[in-house]
């Protein structure tokens, strides 16, 4: 993880540039609370603190879990009793509702220390040392077991197709807690660049006017942020520095990309549309920019030092399979599962059905667990939500399809009510009769912190 280009990497928070050193001094204030075989929860935050307790974690080989600094206290404590850690580090909790030692204060970051009898003595598998939540985890939900090796391998990789060198600067749009947001910290660490640590909100008149003045290279994003910057006009201006955007963590809009595409032509950047899961670390395939007006829908090619294919045949529809060092270990549901080690060996199981062309593109057409039957014809949430945005693309239309058999259920926000008009439409596009359709006009459609659609 740590290289010789690492030591030119700056991190500015605050208009403070912070050197590697800077930031493991900072780390040394917590390093009794990171420790080899003792789990650490960290609520991150994207302030320097967070990072170089994390930095600091894997710099002292102590296994640490990464949850969103607003994390709900209801779920945090859940995930302290099911996952026994040894400490909690916050900012926003000054006291929890769960037995414990101590606590104190370093850097405005509380510490809370727990003991929990024999119940953990076991030593926590030698090779973890990262755990994250699934997309739109909660307590209850299930946590990423990631290796050093895993980090190394995705880091590589990243690194190596985006070209990011020393002389590239980004700013944090996402939390550390989200694999896309920690994999932009991870690479930029390793390439000895510099990273804006922002806290603030897109939406805010700070994020723009950090952004106005800070010369960034490379602009990454999930489909809802690059949402809202269409939405505030960002791809009406003009940034002389800004020469790669990337976006990631789930489908963008044909639309919007298209859009993004011709911005990106008309202003010499490198757009990348790219595929991850958490489960991979990260990344998992990339269009080229020079492919992308060919190949605008597809998710593209393998990362570098990997392999994906479809199962069984590469030439009909099926699950994706994703192979190399940078998939998981596998998942733990609480501490237990701390102490075992990789489950997967190097293949992942993506749950994402799709195809390959001849070109050798890969190709998402639908998730495995995204499909209900109507009258018993299967049917696509994933398709139908895109039938309904291209569809209705004036309108600014933002949707959400779940359901059960025999009942879809799509939940939209717009301008207007188009409650006959989507009912009109998907009943003659995917022959349904409106009986088996429920459309709901609401204000917002569910997210997690990172912008991604919460379908459960």
């Amino acid at each position: 993880m740590f290289n010789k280009n690492h030591k030119t990497f700056q991190a500015i928070y605050n208009n403070k540039a912070y050197s590697v050193d800077e930031i493991w001094h900072i780390a040394s204030s917590f390093k009794q609370f990171l420790n080899d075989n003792q789990l650490t929860i960290l609520c991150a935050d994207n302030d320097i603190f967070s990072l170089s307790i994390y930095l600091g974690a894997l710099k002292f080989n102590s296994p640490i879990m990464l949850l969103n600094h607003d994390t709900d206290i209801v779920e945090l404590t859940k995930i302290i009793k099911k996952f026994k850690p040894s400490f909690l580090i916050s900012k926003n909790i000054p006291s929890i509702n769960c037995k414990h030692d101590h606590n104190e204060k370093i850097h405005d970051y509380n510490i809370f220390s727990f003991s929990w009898a024999n119940e953990n003595s076991k030593l926590i598998n030698e090779d973890l040392s990262l755990l994250l939540p699934t997309s739109g985890s909660t307590g209850s939900a299930k946590f990423v077991k990631i290796s050093r090796k895993n980090i190394v391998a995705n880091t590589k990789s990243i690194i190596d197709y985006l070209k990011i060198t020393k002389n590239d600067k980004t700013i944090t749009t996402m939390p550390m807690s989200y694999s896309f947001g920690l994999s932009i910290i991870n690479t930029y660490f390793n390439a000895g660049a510099k990273i804006i640590l922002c806290q603030h909100s897109l939406v805010s008149r700070e994020f723009w006017k950090i952004l106005d003045v800070s010369n960034i290279t490379s602009l990454s994003g999930v489909p809802y942020i690059f949402e809202l910057l269409f939405k505030f006009n960002f791809f009406k201006k003009s940034y002389s520095s800004l020469k790669t955007i990337t976006q990631a963590g789930g489908r963008l809009k044909s639309e919007l990309k298209k859009e993004i595409l011709n911005y990106s032509n008309k202003n010499g950047i490198n757009f990348f549309i790219m595929y991850g899961q958490t489960e991979a670390t990260a990344r998992i395939s990339y269009v080229p920019p020079d492919m992308l007006s060919k190949k605008i829908d597809s998710i593209g090619i393998p990362i570098p030092s990997t392999e994906l294919h479809v199962e069984k045949n590469d030439s009909q529809e099926g699950e994706l399979i994703f192979e190399g060092d940078n998939v998981s270990m596998g998942y733990a549901n609480d501490y237990k599962d701390l102490y075992l080690g990789d489950s997967r060996n190097g293949i992942l199981k993506t749950g994402d059905i799709g195809f390959k062309d001849s070109d050798g593109y890969f190709y998402i057409t639908g998730r495995k667990k995204r499909f209900i039957k109507i009258n018993g014809i299967r049917l696509s949430l994933d398709d139908a939500e895109k039938l309904i945005e291209n569809e209705f693309c004036s309108t600014g239309i933002d949707v959400r399809c779940i359901g059960e058999d025999d009942n879809l259920i799509l939940e939209y926000t717009c301008v207007n009510n188009i409650d006959n008009d989507l009912k009109n439409y998907l009943c003659k596009k995917i022959k349904i009769h409106h009986k088996y359709l429920t459309i709901a006009r609401v204000k917002n459609i569910m997210r997690n912190s990172s912008g991604k659609k919460i379908y459960t």
